[in-house]
């Protein structure tokens, strides 16, 4: 039953990327990212704001004019723990690679890519992330880092800490 149930999951995982791939296709001419010279689906001066589905939740993520003014205080965790075991490039939903060593982060609300400054509210350290993938999708949590976002901000061994999320304008 078990063995039954990952592979219905799985087939399921298969058709939503085959759909996924079709729209891709469709919203770029015809030409994938790397018939375009492109190392990842990233589109420099792309940003995202498509509502989504995560385990039957809708999620509607805000307009880049309402991004510009968030600030929020809540818990942040760190994922990619999961990915360094796995074979293969693991993808954000930004289209880019994931990598656990550089500065990123997961928001359920944010537009890709939005950069936020993070604030760890118990030591006083603060970075700069890039938010390029959705997430975290456990309840409370308001942001996910890597972990290289966790060790700079001095909570990778305790996996969560109290932030404030602040979002910034990078200069092009």
């Amino acid at each position: 039953m078990y063995y039954s149930a990952i592979k219905r999951i799985i087939f399921l995982q298969v058709i939503v990327l085959f759909l996924f791939s079709i729209i891709a296709c469709r919203t770029t001419g015809g030409a994938s990212a790397f018939e375009r010279g492109e190392k990842s689906g990233y589109v420099k001066g792309h940003v995202k704001t498509a509502p989504y589905v995560v385990n039957g939740k809708r999620y509607v993520p805000m307009s880049v004019k309402e991004a510009g003014k968030y600030r929020q205080k809540g818990i942040a965790s760190w994922y990619g723990y999961e990915t360094l075991r796995q074979k293969g490039v693991h993808m954000t939903a930004n289209g880019e690679a994931f990598d656990p060593k550089g500065l990123y982060g997961a928001h359920k609300y944010l537009p890709l890519p939005t950069y936020v400054k993070v604030t760890n509210l118990k030591n006083n350290r603060t970075i700069i992330v890039r938010v390029n993938d959705r997430g975290p999708f456990v309840k409370g949590r308001i942001i996910d880092l890597t972990a290289a976002a966790a060790k700079k901000l001095g909570f990778y061994k305790k996996g969560t800490t109290t932030v404030l999320v602040e979002t910034i304008q990078i200069e092009s």
